[in-house]
């Protein structure tokens, strides 16, 4: 099994990593539906789950807790699954990164865009985003 995850760079030539034989699985998960080349039989487009749905999913891997009735952090949990674009496999890796660090949402969102920022600021990732 070979996996390319968050392929989304489209200056990136993932070709000369796929392996010439036909046996065996490659998932590639990207924003940029450009690379469905590569695929040999099936490929899925997944869009953005509901945000009711997101923070659902949010909620089952960060487990549910007193606050979940508080106005607020609810809208702090629909804020945070907004910023991960409603993507499955942001909010799983977010939850678990909440759960490993112990932190609260507020602290993931800063963390998160703290690093957004200094990644954007890598030469090799301006300019790349597809937003």
């Amino acid at each position: 099994m070979l996996v390319f995850d968050q392929a989304d760079d489209r200056s990136l030539d993932i070709s000369q990593y796929l392996p010439p034989c036909d046996r065996g699985v490659i998932l590639i998960t990207t924003r940029n539906p450009e690379l469905t080349i590569h695929g040999s039989r099936i490929s899925y487009s997944l869009g953005p789950m509901e945000t009711e749905e997101a923070v659902m999913l949010f909620e089952r891997i960060v487990g549910f807790q007193k606050e979940q009735f508080n106005a607020s952090a609810r809208q702090s949990k629909e804020w945070v699954v907004r910023l991960l674009e409603r993507s499955p496999l942001a909010i799983v890796q977010a939850s678990a990164f909440i759960l490993q660090e112990s932190c609260d949402i507020g602290e993931y969102c800063r963390l998160y865009a703290q690093q957004r920022e200094e990644i954007s600021l890598q030469p090799q990732f301006r300019g790349s985003e597809t937003d």
